[in-house]
């Protein structure tokens, strides 16, 4: 797998073109995904937009789920068992800790201008572990 930063500067750069479409943060993982495999799925991004801003409700990351979704999607046999665990315990470890939570609200503290800075790290950080997690399995993306 290429350098790190690398990866991550490209996710920082489709992130953006991303965020001016409209994408939210669940549908920025799917569609970062899709991508990678060559592939299109309008009616599959629409619905990632119900995970957008914690369910609507400031609730739970919709980054966390969005790449639960993506793992499912690409390993259906080692995802539920193996990936998906693996995933949380390192979203909670990483985000938890560095925002006392892992919910929308809790992550912007208050302040919707932490969207700007917040928002993009966590997904550029959640979709690269998610491409570790698959490559672990021979998946490549």
């Amino acid at each position: 797998m290429p350098e790190k930063r690398l990866i991550v500067n490209e996710i920082r750069k489709e992130y953006a073109r991303m965020r001016a479409q409209n994408y939210c943060c669940s549908q920025i993982i799917i569609e970062l995904a899709l991508e990678a495999i060559g592939e299109e799925n309008n009616m599959l991004i629409s619905a990632m937009r119900g995970l957008c801003g914690g369910l609507h409700t400031g609730g739970i990351c919709g980054t966390l789920p969005a790449g639960a979704c993506l793992l499912a999607m690409l390993a259906p046999e080692k995802a539920e068992s193996e990936m998906i665990p693996r995933l949380v315990e390192w979203f909670n470890a990483t985000f938890a800790e560095a925002y006392s939570g892992i919910e929308c609200n809790v992550i912007l503290g208050g302040d919707p201008m932490n969207r700007i800075e917040r928002c993009p790290e966590i997904i550029c950080q959640t979709y690269f572990k998610c491409r570790e997690l698959l490559a672990e399995n021979g998946i490549m993306i």
